[in-house]
């Protein structure tokens, strides 16, 4: 076997043990999903990465409690009166969709983490529309050997 296959398959088998539903990682249902996500990952990290044009700041929201990872959208509505809000809501429901490409829809997405990872380390960055957390990997404490004499 090639070192490239080799290398594809040992990171296939860890990234299949560190984030299997066996392990705690737990991918939302596909119809739970109305942005596009990429999780990536390597050895020292884990990358969450929301496709979210269009999205303000403010709109979005990443909380962690315990080794869960907490992403939501939700609309600023207290920005609105409710007349406005109400006003917002007929104007958008009065259009007919041709091709929905873009969905302006709320969500709602729990992971669970691995408890590999340091979920007091993370960091999030919205840009460009995309909104990137990441969450780094515990370090692996070195086993200290020690020489015994007799």
């Amino acid at each position: 076997m090639s070192p490239a296959i080799s290398a594809m398959l040992e990171d296939l088998i860890y990234f299949h043990n560190q984030f299997s539903s066996k392990s705690g990682y737990v991918l939302p249902q596909k119809s739970d999903v109305q942005y596009p996500v990429d999780v990536k990952y390597n050895k020292d990290r884990i990358i969450f990465e929301y496709y979210v044009a269009g999205i303000e700041k403010e709109d979005l929201k990443v909380e962690v409690e315990e080794d869960h990872l907490i992403v939501t959208h939700e609309y600023h509505k207290e920005d609105l009166s409710p007349e406005e809000f109400s006003e917002h809501i007929k104007e958008m429901c009065s259009y007919t969709s041709i091709l929905n490409g873009v969905t302006k829809k709320e969500f709602r997405h729990v992971w669970k983490v691995n408890p590999v990872f340091d979920m007091t380390q993370i960091q999030v960055v919205h840009y460009n529309g995309v909104l990137s957390i990441v969450i780094p990997r515990i370090p692996e404490k070195k086993k200290e050997i020690k020489s015994i004499k007799f």
